[in-house]
């Protein structure tokens, strides 16, 4: 069974957390850093959320006010936007 969209998205989202804040063993890295390392690990991420979370992050509105988002079934474009 496959998860729904919006859990696939918070687990992009949770990586991107851990990325950019600080922990007791690693600093905080830039928002363009994570960005650009989960870009690189895509494979591992379900596109269609990993293309969803690229456009709520470029869109600067925290979920709940990015009332327009719908996931796109088309995805690679969005992902080289980023």
């Amino acid at each position: 069974m496959r998860s729904p969209l919006p859990a696939r998205i918070v687990r992009v989202a949770d990586v991107f957390d851990a990325l950019t804040i600080v922990w007791v063993y690693k600093s905080a890295w830039r928002p363009e850093k994570a960005i650009t390392s989960i870009r690189a690990q895509a494979r591992v991420f379900d596109p269609d959320a990993l293309a969803a979370f690229l456009r709520l992050y470029r869109s600067g509105q925290p979920p709940e006010l990015a009332s327009d988002f719908t996931a796109s079934g088309s995805h690679a474009a969005e992902l080289d936007a980023a």
